[in-house]
This record gives C-alpha cells, sequence and structure tokens, in this order.
C-alpha cells in the first residue's frame, strides 16, 4: 500500500490523502456543518412548535428604524412570497401588522389594537403560521439542500480518490480480467477413470 507498481514510493500527496484533496475535505466540513445546522433547527421548530401548541402566545413586533405598519407589512409580504399561494393563511394581513407594533412610552403597549384584536387578546397568536413557515423556508430547507449537495459532492470526490489512488489501476484491471478454466469436454466416467489409472500403474 502506499508504493508504485515497481516498488518505489510515491511522492508525498500522491497517497490517498493527495488523492482525495482539499476539495474533499471541504465538502465533508459543509456536510457535518450543514447536519449540525439541520439539526438545531429542527430543535428550533420543536420548541417553536411546543411553545404555541402548549402556551398562549402572543406576538408584536417593534423597530427602532423610520417605518411603519405599512412598510413593515410589505417586509412581512415579501418574505411570504415563496408560499403565499400555497399557505395564504401564513401571510400576515395588513390588519394583523397594523394591531401588533408594540411600544414601550406614552402611547401604550399596542395602541393600535383595534376591533377584533381589542376585544380577543388571542387573536395576537395570528402571527405563528407566518414565524413556522419562515423557519421552515429560510432556515431548515437551505441546511437540507446544502447538506444534499455537500454528501453528493463528498462521494464524488471518493469514488475518485478511489480510482486515483496508487495500484488501483492494476487491481481493478486484474478483478475485472475474464477467468479462464479448461476442462474436458467430455467427463470422465467411473470406469474410464479406473482404466486409466490401471494402465498409468502398468506403464510403471
Amino acid at each position: 500500500w502506499g508504493r508504485g507498481d515497481d516498488g518505489s514510493v510515491p511522492p508525498s500527496g500522491d497517497g490517498l490523502e493527495g488523492a482525495l484533496g482539499e476539495d474533499a475535505v471541504r465538502w465533508q466540513l459543509l456536510a457535518w456543518s450543514q447536519l449540525f445546522a439541520a439539526a438545531f433547527n429542527i430543535g428550533a421548530l420543536l420548541a417553536f412548535v411546543y411553545l404555541f401548541v402548549l402556551s398562549d402566545l402572543a406576538f408584536a413586533w417593534s423597530t427602532t428604524l423610520g417605518i411603519g405598519a405599512e412598510q413593515f407589512g410589505v417586509i412581512a409580504r415579501t418574505l411570504s412570497r415563496p408560499w403565499r399561494d400555497l399557505l395564504p393563511a401564513a401571510v400576515p394581513s395588513p390588519e394583523l401588522v397594523q394591531a401588533t407594533r408594540f411600544f414601550r412610552l406614552n402611547e401604550g403597549m399596542l395602541p393600535d389594537a383595534t376591533g377584533a384584536f381589542r376585544a380577543e387578546p388571542a387573536a395576537l397568536g395570528q402571527w405563528w403560521p407566518f414565524l413556522l413557515a419562515c423557519m421552515l423556508c429560510y432556515g431548515l430547507l437551505p441546511r437540507l439542500l446544502l447538506l444534499a449537495l455537500a454528501l453528493t459532492r463528498l462521494r464524488a470526490q471518493l469514488r475518485r480518490a478511489i480510482v486515483q489512488t496508487p495500484g488501483a489501476a492494476a487491481l481493478l484491471e486484474r478483478m475485472n480480467a475474464p477467468l479462464v478454466e479448461t476442462r474436458s469436454p467430455q467427463a470422465e466416467t467411473a470406469g474410464e477413470s479406473e482404466q486409466a489409472r490401471s494402465e498409468e500403474h502398468t506403464s510403471e
């Protein structure tokens, strides 16, 4: 192992490590990192589902930027574009955005909450489909796609490394060579075998 067909030792970098190269190492590290990130996102999703199923959550938004509810609603609807037609319930309505703006100062916590949002505080939990869809679309899905890409490229690099390993070509050629065997065109009977042995014994 590690020697060429002539028995010489290949220079450094021509063995299995050199055949793998930096590309395989990068794909391996990417696969590990995306596996960890996918597991983290799955844990976050499970924790989020647990919270909004078994507790009474009320969502609100706030920003120090000089934007109002209308501009924030445009941002939320833009983020919802990938699932807008498939899951319309996961797109926050302009009324929800307007009613759930949070203030800390004299105006009160939710001064714009009117109608059903003020009469039924549970309506403030209507943000959860949007948040869950964001976690799936922008959190878990990219991790799974990158993980699949990294594993596919890593397998390709490993197959290439096996073929490029010193001595692999000769080994594959021997393994793929046809098996040649010889035999008598007619099977010998027991009597013929005994007669052949008798003749051989007599000649001796």
